[in-house]
């Protein structure tokens, strides 16, 4: 251990020398002086701190390691303004001296002796803050706690010389009681009285954002506990024709005030039809004349309303055809986030509709709290973000079933009370994450929720029982059930939590505080942001649709990806960031080495409202939205039949109808497996490894027997769901399908989904082009009753749990089901239908020794403990569903509800013995095909050595070194390169040979980090007049696909990042790298691995790689 310690200070030593030489380009010697202190901080602060921003982790290393914090934290900041461009340019010497500081530290933290007694100090730091001057000038402050009291606690805030001050709130709430020392937080309205400070608010872990709107409904009748929080992510999505009116209003809105030309009634509602067909069709209540003369009151009473605004002299913020909808803000400096419905274009202005009824109970209406609060937060965000002052921003309310607009305010007092209360939220999700579930789950009941103590008739008959259809569920399950619950909700929460705040791995830069947190050269250096996009050109009919930019000359590395979810912002400089600028979510539809087409998404902007010219910014993007699903899923599990949850948790064995028999016949090697499945009561495993067929033949026979079965039984629906977890993967499940209406002229299906992210192939069977003649739910019914395939990502299909109270199912397919973790199944599996399960049986398809699921917390979080859990067979948290119950299955000897598929018919056999060998225990066999058996001819080049390697290796290693710079570690230039030399031999070989070589279709480039695709990808291009068309992909892209000639660049370039490369697990007994094992196996007659093998010959598995390939380590460095 200590040497491994000594090795990884070695390192950090080695880049802090190869940043100074970097010099004088700045940027780029000071992201690897951030890199090296981020890295030092994450890997050697106490594991709960590692989480937290740089700043807290920074404090949380020099006190665990009793080193100078003012010292340090006055580095950091330097460091900041040199990659932002603030102050003072850095000259060498500076640089020689940060590096000095930056190595003492390093040595330090890392325990290793100091090679020198003094290291010279750069003048100009730690500086000393005129205090009171920072507090006057400053609105917020982020803060360490470094120790709480019973009515005040202490901290250390950025920006005020490390000096420690006692806090008191203005007005007492208690939050020192939410306190824990090493804690995040920002302070509002700071003052300096007689050496303590003094804040008007305290914002709790400010970078686990809460949504207003989630905020505000905490505010009910009874009360406004935390634990209402935690029942609306519980709760499963409603559809009423209250909900549904309210989507519509707000499509009226739309047009009312985006619009330049009118929209009547009856193109808006067609419009929010066509936009939510499966919500019309599957709400519980009538839709019907009544409804749509509602509709109608309401369209034009927003109409007339807004009318009236547009005209009013009172509002002149508020011009036709330059409102803004659905802006969305994030405000790290309150820890909220929000999308406005409504706004002017000064950003003065928010407008927020509200569709249901005010509060009118006896005197005439009034807004209700929860919306003046929310509205109150919204000035709070515009007035923090833009430093717009509160007296300049409006906030109206408009009620459009009276129709009444009001423009209230909150008193300091209470906006303060609401933030206290997110606090509360942030706090309980905390308990829950660390474990203490029981704790707050005795807090969901009656007596606790109800804090006014409600005893009236309109409490008893509406209120208590919404109250109990969520908490008597989860009460009344039995000990096992209560413990899956628990051990999953405090799973999905710390999963949330590091998607917000960041996992505190050394060189990851996953979670969203990022966008905030990180100096934007250093996320330009690791390619997670692009800047200085220049908007060239603006398309589309009457509104935006997609935005051209130019990306600036130069090196860019971008770590994004096409179809990618992004965020845009308009960037002129280091201090613009997504907190203080509008933000713009949109796909990216086309990246290029120097273009950026991106399709806006969620909003109505007239097309001169991107002014050319102008610059932006584009930061990945992301979304609570599929930890919410997962935490409803789970409450779904909580409702399901009792017959499912046992099945579920192994309670109970799966049934097996041996009766029944196969219709079609599909080849001795999967009759059996199909048969399987039809003899399947409850569920079926279908082991898939490399190249066995596992979606093209045996689904498609799958599929082809309950069509067979379903011609058969005429008289009765009969329906099947496909289902997998990538879109790529259910675009490969459409080509499938279509290829089997060759056969079956039955096989009619429908793709769910969005347009965006459905291959062009296949956008005819989108459930909006197939219901494009439908006029009213009742077409969509007959519809969906009829076609007898459903066809989409689990993600999408979780969310419909309408369709299957009205729609159930023979059974569920899923692919790729090792790719998915239990929460983000368990719901779909748990739907019900009539009281039954919508899914009669499932059938889960996968391979636990390919691809696993990405999980963000770190084993040691995931391991279960528990033994209730340990008996019925869960080990680890972060394994998918079918991994347990195959591994189950296999533990109890019911054999007949899994196989394995044995026989592969795409690797050469040199490289199918290895991957047989090495993971799956000499269990598989080629078919054989031509391609599978016999040997390279060689190369004629006889003086070529390099040429020789290439033409007669199957497995090929080549030893590339990489120069010791400190650029993107993540990029490899060298390897980048020795792909281009392997491109070039292989067409010179098959020229010799007189055979044709196509590069798009017979050559794939598979890297580890995305930052190296664009340099792959740049190089070919510029290299081979075809050279664009060779795809360069992640390993996770590339499952599914296959080519001829597979080069894996593994990047690596440091010891540590072998940690990022390869994750080696025991699977069934034999050690496997998933990523590893998917790499090798896309190719199909040769594969190359490049990489320095002094790193990768640390590793068990790429040692034993490397000494199964013909290795090539004359390449000059």
């Amino acid at each position: 251990m200590a040497e491994n310690i000594a090795d990884r200070m070695s390192e950090l030593a080695l880049e802090i020398k190869s940043a100074v030489a970097l010099m004088p380009s700045v940027g780029a010697c000071y992201a690897g002086f951030w890199r090296v202190l981020e890295r030092a901080c994450r890997e050697r602060a106490p594991e709960v701190a590692r989480s937290e921003s740089l700043f807290s982790c920074l404090y949380a290393v020099c006190r665990r390691y009793e080193t100078d914090f003012a010292e340090m934290d006055a580095l950091r900041l330097r460091i900041k303004q040199q990659l932002n461009g603030e102050g003072e340019r850095a000259e060498v010497d500076d640089a020689e001296i940060d590096a000095a500081v930056l190595l003492r530290f390093v040595r330090a933290v890392y325990q290793q002796p100091c090679l020198q007694n003094t290291v010279a100090k750069h003048p100009d730091f730690p500086k000393k803050s005129n205090l009171e001057a920072v507090c006057a000038f400053r609105k917020k402050l982020r803060a360490v706690v470094t120790g709480v009291e019973k009515d005040c606690f202490r901290c250390v805030a950025e920006g005020m010389s490390a000096q420690e001050f006692v806090v008191k709130e203005k007005r007492c709430v208690g939050t020192e009681k939410l306190l824990e020392e090493g804690m995040t937080i920002n302070l509002l309205g700071a003052t300096i009285v007689s050496g303590s400070m003094e804040v008007a608010a305290v914002v709790v872990e400010p970078d686990y954002l809460i949504d207003v709107s989630s905020l505000a409904a905490c505010y009910k009748p009874y009360g406004h506990h935390p634990g209402n929080y935690l029942l609306g992510q519980l709760s499963p999505y409603a559809n009423s024709d209250a909900i549904l009116l309210g989507n519509a209003a707000n499509q009226f809105m739309e047009d009312a005030a985006a619009a330049t030309e009118e929209v009547d009634f009856r193109q808006s509602i067609k419009k929010h039809f066509r936009n939510t067909l499966l919500g019309y069709t599957f709400c519980k209540d009538p839709i019907g004349s009544a409804f749509f003369k509602k509709a109608e009151t309401h369209y034009n009473n927003i109409r007339e309303g807004v009318e009236a605004l547009f005209n009013s002299p009172g509002y002149p913020q508020m011009q036709r055809g330059e409102m803004l909808m659905e802006s969305s803000f994030i405000c790290e400096a309150l820890g909220l986030r929000g999308r406005f419905d409504v706004m002017s274009k000064d950003r003065r202005l928010v407008l927020e509709l509200k569709s249901g009824k005010a509060d009118d109970y006896g005197h005439e209406p009034r807004p209700k709290k929860e919306h003046v609060l929310q509205m109150a937060l919204y000035k709070e965000m515009l007035h923090y973000n833009l430093d717009i002052p509160r007296e300049e921003i409006t906030t109206l309310l408009f009620y459009s079933a009276y129709p009444q607009v009001f423009d209230e305010c909150l008193s300091e007092e209470e906006v303060h009370a609401a933030l206290h209360l997110r606090n509360r939220i942030v706090r309980m999700c905390g308990y829950i994450r660390e474990g203490r579930v029981g704790e707050v789950l005795q807090l969901l009941n009656l007596k606790t929720l109800n804090e006014k103590q409600l005893d009236s008739k309109f409490f008893h008959l509406y209120l208590k029982p919404q109250l109990l259809n969520i908490i008597a569920p989860i009460a009344a399950l039995d000990e096992v059930e209560r413990v899956y619950f628990e051990t999953f909700l405090s799973f999905v929460l710390r999963e949330m939590y590091y998607s917000k705040i960041g996992d505190g791995r050394a060189d990851s830069n996953r979670g969203y505080a990022s966008l905030w947190l990180q100096a934007p050269r250093a996320k330009q250096a690791s390619g997670d942001m692009m800047a200085g996009l220049v908007l060239k050109e603006v398309v589309g009919e009457k509104y935006v649709e997609t935005l051209v930019l130019a990306l600036q000359e130069g090196e860019q590395t971008p770590n994004f990806s096409v179809g990618e979810m992004v965020q845009l912002y308009e960037c002129a400089d280091a201090q613009d960031n997504v907190t203080n600028k509008q933000v713009y979510r949109a796909y990216i539809e086309e990246l290029t080495e120097n273009k950026l087409v991106l399709q806006i998404v969620d909003a109505h902007y007239e097309l001169a409202f991107f002014e050319k010219s102008r610059t932006y910014a584009v930061e990945h993007d992301a979304s609570d939205v599929v930890f919410i699903q997962e935490l409803k899923g789970l409450f779904s599990f909580c409702v399901a039949p009792k017959d499912r949850r046992d099945l579920l948790l192994g309670k109970r064995k799966p049934k097996v109808n041996q009766q029944r028999t196969l219709v079609g016949d599909y080849g001795e090697r999967l009759n059996s497996i199909v048969l399987g499945v039809k003899k399947a009561e409850d569920f079926f495993l279908l082991m898939g490894p490399p190249g066995t067929g596992k979606t093209s033949r045996a689904l498609k026979a799958i599929v082809k027997e309950f069509l067979l079965d379903k011609a058969l039984d005429a008289a009765n629906e009969h329906r099947i769901m496909l289902l997998a977890y990538t879109n790529r993967a259910v675009d490969e499940i459409c080509s499938m399908l279509l290829e089997l209406q060759q056969e079956e002229a039955s096989c009619d299906f429908i793709r769910f989904g969005k347009k965006q992210t459905c291959d062009a192939l296949f956008r005819t069977y989108l459930l909006e082009e197939k219901a494009a003649t439908c006029t009213d739910r009742n077409g969509i019914m007959e519809l969906l009753h009829r076609i007898p395939i459903f066809v989409g990502t689990v993600s999408t299909m979780s969310a419909y749990r309408d369709l299957y109270e009205k729609i159930d199912f023979d059974m569920a397919v899923i692919d790729e089901a090792s790719q998915l973790i239990e929460p983000q199944l368990i719901g779909l599996l748990s739907a019900t239908n009539a009281g039954k399960s919508a899914f009669r049986k499932f059938i889960l398809i996968g391979d636990h020794k390919q691809l696993p699921a990405v999980v963000l917390q770190q084993p040691t979080e995931t391991e279960v403990k528990t033994a209730a859990l340990k008996e019925i067979g869960f080990t680890d948290l972060g394994n998918s569903l079918f991994e347990r119950l195959w591994v189950l299955q296999k533990k109890t000897g019911k054999n007949d509800c899994m196989a394995m598929l044995h026989v592969q018919g795409r690797m050469h056999t040199d490289i199918a013995a290895f991957v047989s060998r090495t993971f799956y225990s000499d269990s598989l066999n080629i078919v054989p095909l031509s391609h599978q058996v016999g040997h390279l001819p060689g190369s004629k080049e006889k003086h070529n050595s390099f040429e020789q390697f290439v033409s007669t290796s199957r497995l090929g290693f080549i030893h590339v070194k990489r120069e010791n710079d400190s650029s993107n570690l993540k990029v490899n230039l060298q390897e980048a390169l020795m792909v281009a030399e392997i491109v070039d031999a292989l067409q010179k070989i098959y020229l010799q040979r007189k055979e044709p070589l196509n590069l798009a279709e017979q050559i794939g480039v598979i890297v580890p980090f995305r930052g190296q695709i664009s340099v792959v990808k740049k190089i070919l291009r510029n290299r081979f007049p075809q050279g664009e068309h060779i795809t360069v992909d992640t390993v996770e892209c590339y499952q599914g696909s296959q080519r001829d000639i597979i080069i894996y660049s593994t990047t690596v370039s440091r010891r540590y990042q072998l940690d990022l490369l390869s994750v080696m697990q025991e699977v069934d007994g034999v050690v496997v790298d998933r990523k590893l094992n998917v790499a090798i196996t896309r190719a199909r007659k040769q594969l190359f691995v490049l990489g320095d093998s002094s790193i990768l010959s640390t590793n068990l598995l790429y040692h034993t790689l490397m000494e199964n390939c013909n290795v090539y380590a004359d390449v000059a460095n």
